[in-house]
């Protein structure tokens, strides 16, 4: 019998490893109404329930918002514990596997922030105002499209190869065509 291998995914939410019940009922082979039904009749304590399997939700590919759980370590090994068979058996070992893994991330050093800011970063926003966050690279300059262009027509600025001029001048034709397309539609609207 062949089967498909669905991955554990273990990520961080709020610093602590979980997974998701949708995801265990992947790994598993089981619906997900299943896995819900069956966190939900847990024979465990309210205060065990409370810290090891968090409500959450999920939006669906026919845009339904519907239930799931947020699981930690101990949580996951109290519900897996009663799947049995040899499939059961190697998912359990992925998924100790995975929260081991994003542990051990967690435990790990964090980049000190010197790192950070010992690089140059590029602040701006694209077309729909969303911020962008860019690393500059060591070697670049990073100045206004006003800068450049006084930068190049100025008689002691800088000096361009012509190529790169006329690369400069071809996305700047190419950018003034969309624009004016742009406008036109806009106008016959």
């Amino acid at each position: 019998m062949s089967m498909t291998r669905v991955t554990p995914a273990v990520s961080l939410v709020d610093g602590q490893a979980v997974t998701t019940s949708q995801n265990i009922a992947e790994v598993f082979g089981k619906s997900h109404d299943d896995v819900l039904r069956r966190i939900r009749t847990l024979t465990c304590s309210a205060e065990f329930t409370g810290r090891n399997f968090a409500v959450s939700e999920y939006t669906d590919p026919t845009g339904r918002v519907l239930p799931l759980y947020r699981i930690t370590r101990d949580g996951c090994a109290f519900l897996v514990m009663g799947f049995t068979g040899r499939r059961a058996a190697a998912f359990k070992e992925a998924y100790i596997e995975a929260f081991n893994r994003m542990e051990a991330e967690l435990r790990a050093p964090a980049n000190p922030v010197p790192s950070l800011m010992s690089r140059r970063w590029l602040l701006s926003f694209d077309a729909a105002g969303r911020e962008v966050v860019q690393p500059v690279p060591p070697d670049a300059n990073v100045c206004s499209i006003g800068e450049v262009l006084r930068a190049i027509t100025e008689p002691n600025g800088i000096h361009v190869e012509t190529n790169v001029l006329a690369q400069f001048v071809v996305a700047a034709t190419h950018r003034l065509a969309q624009r004016a397309e742009f406008r036109a539609d806009q106008r016959k609207r």
